[in-house]
C-alpha cells in the first residue's frame, strides 16, 4: 500500500527526496543546491522555502510534467503544489557552480531505491558563504555556521574556495571562524 505525501506538513529534505526520487524514476536527474542543500546538511537548523533543483538529466518541460503529475502547478518560473504552500521548487541550469568556481562536489544519498544527489556539505557552506559574500545577505553566515555544526565539512577547502572570491571571501571565512570560536 502507497502512503499519500504529506505536503501539508513536509520540509525541505522530506519535499527533496520525494520530488527527486519521481523525477529519478521517470528517468531525470537533479542536484539539490542552494539554501535547501544547506538546510539537509544543517539537520533542518534553518528553512529555505524553496528546492533549488539542478537539471542533470532532462529537460525543463518534462521535469515540469513530472511535477505536474504530483500536483504541483506552474507559476511563473517555479512550481508550487496547493498543499505545500511553505516551499517552491525551482530549476538551476547547468554548469554546476558556486561563485567563481565549478570545482564542486556532489554528495549521492540512497532513499527508496534510488541514488538522489545534492551539494556536499563543504559546498553547501561555500553556497551560503557565497550570498554573504556577493549578497550581503548576513543570514547566510548563520547557515553556514549551523551546516558546519551539524556535518562533515572540509574547512582547508572552504577557505581556499573563499580566498578565490576576492577580497570579502577571507573576511567571510574569518567571520566563520569567529563564529565557530575558531580565532
Amino acid at each position: 500500500m502507497t502512503q499519500e505525501f504529506d505536503y501539508a506538513n513536509c520540509d525541505e529534505k522530506s519535499l527533496w527526496r520525494h520530488v527527486a526520487w519521481h523525477l529519478h524514476s521517470h528517468g531525470y536527474s537533479v542536484v539539490l543546491v542552494g539554501g535547501a542543500a544547506g538546510v539537509v546538511h544543517s539537520g533542518l537548523a534553518f528553512r529555505s522555502g524553496d528546492l533549488d533543483l539542478l537539471i542533470e538529466r532532462g529537460t525543463r518541460a518534462e521535469l515540469n510534467a513530472v511535477l505536474i503529475e504530483l500536483g504541483f502547478r506552474l507559476d511563473g518560473r517555479h512550481l508550487a503544489h496547493p498543499h505545500c504552500p511553505h516551499l517552491i521548487v525551482e530549476w538551476v541550469y547547468p554548469p554546476l557552480g558556486i561563485g567563481a568556481s565549478t570545482d564542486v562536489q556532489v554528495e549521492e544519498q540512497p532513499y527508496r531505491g534510488q541514488v538522489l544527489q545534492v551539494l556536499s556539505p563543504t559546498d553547501a557552506v561555500c553556497d551560503r558563504l557565497a550570498s554573504a559574500i556577493h549578497f550581503h545577505a548576513r543570514d547566510c553566515m548563520l547557515q553556514a555556521e549551523l551546516i558546519v555544526r551539524n556535518a562533515d565539512v572540509d574547512l582547508d577547502r572552504v577557505r581556499c574556495w573563499c580566498e578565490g572570491e576576492g577580497p570579502g571571501g577571507r573576511e567571510a571565512f574569518d567571520d566563520l571562524g569567529r563564529r565557530l570560536g575558531r580565532d
